[in-house]
């Protein structure tokens, strides 16, 4: 390889960025909402994944319920997944979320989560707005370097709601219990959740 050229793995730009120019809507109208749910249960796997525009409109939905290999099952798929969430009021911190999905045959398929601890992917983790590092930065030959986060720390929690932010979360659908991530975010404006715009939270 020669240089250093910014990579791209899928559509996640990494590496040194472009310089910045105008924003594409100056208007307030921004907003990114998301979540990635892989939930692993005794006898399968369950992955969400969702992404939605400002006003709703649905730009990536993934719903499958995958078995061990030694079932001779194939993957299913299930459906249009609509979320519930509750969140904590004051803030945009899901507490616990519903997942509506779909069996064949119209039969509906329920996932309750309940969110028991996290970490913001902006503090350490080379995510998003993360000041201190991102992935793919050239720090030199033989680069080794650790950071300690106070997370009471005003200039820490002030990062975390602007952020992909990892939920530990535990599951039960149709009786069993698993775990997983509940990965969300939720950041500006979101109609169907009731922002308005980065400012909003939970009443």
């Amino acid at each position: 390889m020669v240089g250093h050229p910014r990579p791209v793995v899928g559509d996640r730009p990494v590496g040194e960025p472009e310089p910045r120019g105008r924003l594409a809507d100056e208007g307030g109208d921004r907003g990114f909402w998301w979540c990635w749910v892989p939930l692993r249960f005794d006898d399968f796997t369950i992955v969400v994944i969702v992404q939605e525009r400002p006003d709703g409109h649905r730009i990536l939905s993934e719903a499958v319920r995958i078995w061990p290999e030694s079932s001779g099952r194939s993957p299913e798929q299930l459906g249009w997944p609509e979320l519930d969430i509750a969140y904590r009021s004051g803030t945009r911190h899901p507490e616990r979320a519903v997942i509506h999905l779909t069996e064949r045959g119209r039969k509906p398929l329920d996932v309750e989560v309940e969110t028991l601890g996290f970490v913001s992917l902006n503090v350490g983790c080379g995510y998003g707005a993360d000041p201190d590092w991102t992935h793919g930065v050239w720090k030199g030959r033989g680069w080794v370097d650790s950071s300690v986060y106070d997370l009471n720390d005003p200039a820490v929690t002030g990062r975390v709601p602007y952020s992909n932010i990892d939920h530990v979360a535990r599951a039960t659908c149709d009786g069993a219990v698993g775990t997983g991530i509940f990965e969300h975010a939720s950041i500006g404006r979101h109609d169907p959740s009731g922002f308005a715009d980065f400012y909003a939270v939970a009443p």
